[in-house]
């Protein structure tokens, strides 16, 4: 949508978050986040587990978008 991370996502650990995805991009490889404290839903208390998949351009050569499911750490 053009927004920066730290504008969709909120809570403590967004940084942490914004740190994952980068590393996705430049290792492009999928990765699991822990239990952290970052939502697009405002709740700051709940711990979210974050799947971040990278997807790369029809070359192969360069990340163009990230897919990132999250769901609600039990």
């Amino acid at each position: 949508s053009g927004l920066p991370v730290s504008e969709i996502f909120s809570g403590h650990d967004v940084d942490e978050l914004v740190r994952v995805l980068k590393k996705a991009v430049r290792d492009r490889q999928s990765i699991n986040t822990l239990p952290i404290r970052a939502s697009v839903d405002g709740d700051k208390a709940d711990r979210y587990i974050h799947t971040v998949v990278p997807i790369m351009d029809a070359t192969g050569s360069r990340v163009e978008r990230m897919f990132i499911y999250s769901e609600r750490a039990e």
